[in-house]
């Protein structure tokens, strides 16, 4: 099978034993059609939840649950609802807040924790242990009071 082009289209391929039909992106895209493998029941699951997801109502036939507005957001909870939603907010953003402040500051921790250590074991408190203890002093006293 050659290649050559075509002499009566510029820029055109065609095969001389294709009987001599110019190449075209139609002709190329029925060939590579015929590559396609056969969907699975996972690829057709997954293709079911993806046009459920994104495209429309997705219905199906498929019951939902919530009723109402149908709208599934916070108001079909209830207060229980509300309150578990607006919980789990709280805790992300403290945990987000935490992580932050582990990371800015674990390395200083992990030195203070060193000296704290060397200090329980009967070492001479450092200049960033006795900062520390003294701030602690000064918010117990804040808060005993």
């Amino acid at each position: 099978m050659t290649w050559t082009h075509h002499p009566s289209a510029k820029n055109q391929l065609y095969c001389d034993t294709l009987a001599s039909k110019p190449f075209s992106w139609e002709s190329l895209k029925k060939a590579i059609g015929g590559f396609k493998r056969e969907l699975t029941v996972q690829d057709m699951l997954s293709e079911q939840a993806w046009e459920r997801q994104f495209d429309g109502n997705g219905d199906n036939g498929i019951s939902r649950g919530g009723g109402g507005n149908g709208s599934g957001g916070p108001e079909d909870e209830g207060f229980a609802g509300q309150f578990d939603e607006f919980l789990q907010v709280i805790i992300a953003v403290v945990g987000v807040a935490l992580m932050y402040t582990l990371m800015i500051g674990g390395e200083e921790l992990t030195r203070l924790t060193r000296d704290y250590i060397k200090y329980l074991f009967g070492a001479k408190p450092s200049v960033r242990l006795t900062h520390s203890m003294e701030k602690w002093r000064k918010f117990y006293k804040r808060i005993a009071q």
